[in-house]
């Protein structure tokens, strides 16, 4: 078992859905920001990350989009539901995250096995002690 499939079945449990889509939604956003350095910002989700999952698993882009958002939704509400969002994230949200905003999040977790703002907070604690 993979890394992102361990952590997204880590969210959700065991599930009768396909989660292949969103496991290489996350795998593929971690490969263009750590791999490639791809900045956030030139990441599309409609054009990089959902036909390269798509050509991987060998459907339409647009099937694996709506596996993608479908499985996002079942996480997210499984992780507020759970009180898990400190987990996950590293501080509190002040709004429900976006496909591509937790397709990122757990990029990040997936890449640093920390939340993304506690690696944020660790990154400052650096910086202040150059």
């Amino acid at each position: 078992m993979s890394k992102s499939e361990k952590l997204i079945l880590s969210i959700l449990g065991i599930v009768r859905s396909d989660v292949r889509p969103l496991i290489y939604c996350v795998e593929t956003m971690a490969d263009l920001l750590f791999s490639k350095h791809v900045q956030i910002s030139s990441v599309r989700i409609t054009k990089h990350i959902y036909p390269a999952v798509a050509r991987r698993l060998g459907k339409n882009p647009a099937t694996v989009s709506r596996s993608a958002e479908r499985l996002t939704n079942l996480c997210l509400e499984a992780i507020f539901r759970q009180n898990r969002v400190f987990e996950f994230f590293g501080r509190p949200l002040h709004d429900m995250p976006s496909t591509s905003e937790l397709l990122f999040y757990l990029a990040f977790l997936l890449h640093f096995d920390k939340p993304f703002f506690s690696v944020l907070e660790d990154a400052d604690d650096l910086d202040s002690l150059a």
